[in-house]
């Protein structure tokens, strides 16, 4: 990869914002945040207002409610110690047999004897069908449902009191598991029924003086549904990250955005021509240096073919000459051989004479 290669790259991926933690707001019917829309005289609050509108607004019915600010990080909480907060909004909650989720960002206090309830749509004990978060002596913290007198229970028995924590609670037909930080701490297979209606109630039941809370309260969130496992964790580790809370949440995945998908693609082809080229000068370079030996190779054949040729002219000169010689020295033999007899007729012949 070439270095504006790299370059483009970086700045791509230092550009590319990835996307923050998505909160949830599909059949979303509550939503309150101690960061916004509380009203307060002093540090006393009177009223809380649903983030986006998104539900009721609680008002102060008894007490007062202790709003903290900054107080965790960097965001505000309220402070419960026999208060109560209630809605008006009776039919907001009228979830029937169907499923729910909610989210409770809190820090609970030990309380005592008794049901002490973050929130709920509780109205008497008697007639109460409803949803609630409670918190009861002994650091077990409980997500209830009551199904006509009975009340079904999910548990967490384990929870450090003083210590804020992001519970989730989610119905699913008729089981109900309870969260903590992300990790199932209770469960129980007996909620199923009917749900009836009533306004939300914050801190305590709505009628009864007995159950308040002591605690400390952060968000609240309530679906009419039972959340997916993604749209779970991505809500989940929203409020974790935004309150600074430590839990099993994972962050989502962010979609890669177009410039950076646009900047990888063009990286990837800017490394594939490199490369082409590097094969191209690879295979161009050993082709000429192939042809070059192969040419070589002709030119020392055509060298040592024009040798031979030139041998063979010589040997033939030679044979040629060596021939012409030897005829000769055959005729002049021939001819002495001739003379030689020749001679002894020719002397007997003078001596008859």
């Amino acid at each position: 990869m070439t270095r504006s290669a790299l370059a483009t790259f970086a700045l791509l991926l230092a550009v590319a914002s990835p996307a923050p933690a998505a909160l949830v707001t599909t059949n979303l019917i509550q939503h309150l945040d101690a960061d916004t829309n509380v009203a307060a005289t002093g540090s006393n609050v009177t009223s809380w207002a649903p983030v986006g509108g998104t539900g009721d607004t609680v008002t102060t019915n008894s007490g007062s409610p202790q709003l903290n600010t900054a107080a965790l990080n960097g965001r505000n909480t309220i402070t419960l110690a026999d208060d109560r907060m209630i809605g008006t909004d009776n039919a907001l909650f009228d979830l029937g047999a169907g499923d729910f989720t909610w989210y409770l960002v809190a820090r609970p206090a030990d309380n005592g004897a008794g049901n002490n309830r973050f929130f709920g749509t509780l109205e008497n004990a008697g007639s109460f069908r409803g949803l609630m978060g409670s918190v009861t002596a002994g650091e077990v913290l409980t997500a209830d449902v009551r199904v006509g007198a009975g009340t079904v229970s999910a548990t967490d028995a384990s929870a450090s009191l003083s210590e804020w924590h992001v519970w989730t609670a989610i119905r699913s037909g008729a089981t109900l598991d309870l969260y903590r930080d992300g990790l199932l701490v209770g469960s129980n297979a007996g909620a199923g029924g009917t749900l009836a209606s009533d306004a939300l109630t914050i801190g305590a039941e709505r009628t009864g003086g007995a159950e308040f809370v002591d605690g400390d309260i952060a968000a609240l969130l309530v679906y009419d549904t039972q959340l997916t496992p993604a749209q779970f964790n991505d809500t989940g580790f929203f409020l974790a990250d935004r309150f600074g809370i430590a839990s099993s949440f994972t962050a989502p995945v962010p979609e890669p955005s177009t410039a950076l998908l646009l900047g990888i693609g063009l990286v990837g082809l800017a490394v594939r021509r490199r490369r082409s080229n590097r094969r191209w000068t690879t295979g161009r370079d050993w082709w000429t240096s192939r042809l070059k030996i192969e040419a070589q190779r002709g030119r020392d054949a055509g060298r040592e073919s024009n040798q031979h040729v030139e041998d063979s002219r010589v040997y033939q000169t030679v044979a040629q000459r060596l021939s012409v010689r030897t005829t000769a020295l055959l005729a002049v033999i021939i001819a002495l051989l001739l003379l030689v007899g020749q001679a002894p007729h020719w002397q007997s012949s003078n001596i008859m004479r």
